[in-house]
């Protein structure tokens, strides 16, 4: 699945587009009754992202950006300086609250685990209160799988932001249309699972065609010697499979019940 967008275009591109004209892309692509509330929402996201990146030649940036497993749309997404940024605009605030943190994070964790283009780029969740204060902007840290802890920042110093972030750690070079050419592969639901499980499908059948699959396949074999461990010694065992939402645990429990269950009774 190719990754999709309402809009999408170079920076400098968007910076010259007409507003009203990125309005109407995006008014068309909504394919639902357009309240005035979200007319007004994008016109302060487009006017505050035109002002921050205006006079920045490189980059290019997506708004409306969907996240298929989530069923939902970052408001924002922009790749500069090699890094790709999860934008989530709360027009009105002057609080970063926990939860519209949790919120832009959750994107961007969905993006690193599910796009194939983002594995191995850094991702940075910023979240623009637009009213709230002015703050030195903490330092920044990206966790092992080059996520980083969500930033906040407001209306006026998203710029600064951004460019401090794209100066403060030089990554390796990321080329933008390979990253748009990827596609999205999220785990299958658990319903959907279940039903192609259940018509003899493997799990490497059914899982997503990356890393993802070998991981399933080393959680099923790693169970399935503690099971044959507790039988031999006639033991009781109970097993922890931990993992990020959507990554495949429910599926390896499903291969391994389903598997198990056609063996013979011992």
């Amino acid at each position: 699945m190719p990754i999709r967008a309402y809009y999408n275009a170079p920076l400098h591109g968007f910076v010259d587009d007409d507003t009203e004209r990125i309005l109407g892309v995006l008014t068309a692509e909504h394919h639902h009754a357009l309240e005035e509330q979200q007319r007004w929402a994008w016109l302060q996201q487009v006017s505050i992202l035109k002002t921050a990146f205006s006079g920045r030649p490189n980059g290019r940036i997506f708004l409306e950006f969907y996240i298929p497993r989530m069923g939902k749309r970052a408001d924002a997404v922009l790749i500069a300086g090699n890094i790709v940024f999860v934008i989530e605009f709360k027009a009105g605030a002057s609080e970063h609250t926990s939860s519209a943190f949790d919120q832009v994070e959750d994107y961007a964790l969905d993006l690193k685990n599910f796009h194939e283009g983002s594995h191995s780029v850094p991702i940075v969740p910023v979240l623009v209160s637009t009213n709230a204060e002015s703050r030195p902007t903490p330092e920044l840290e990206f966790a092992d799988d080059l996520v980083a802890t969500p930033v906040g920042t407001n209306k006026t110093d998203l710029r600064s932001l951004i460019d401090g972030i794209c100066a403060a750690r030089t990554f390796p070079n990321l080329d933008i249309g390979d990253w748009m050419a990827k596609g999205y592969k999220p785990t299958p639901t658990i319903v959907e699972a279940a039903e192609i499980l259940y018509r003899t499908h493997s799990v490497t059948d059914i899982s997503r065609s990356d890393a993802g699959a070998k991981n399933l396949q080393e959680t099923s074999a790693s169970v399935s010697r503690i099971i044959d461990r507790a039988r031999l010694k006639r033991t009781k065992a109970i097993c922890f499979v931990t993992g990020v939402p959507g990554s495949g645990k429910t599926l390896a429990g499903l291969n391994i019940a389903t598997r198990r269950s056609e063996e013979p009774s011992r």
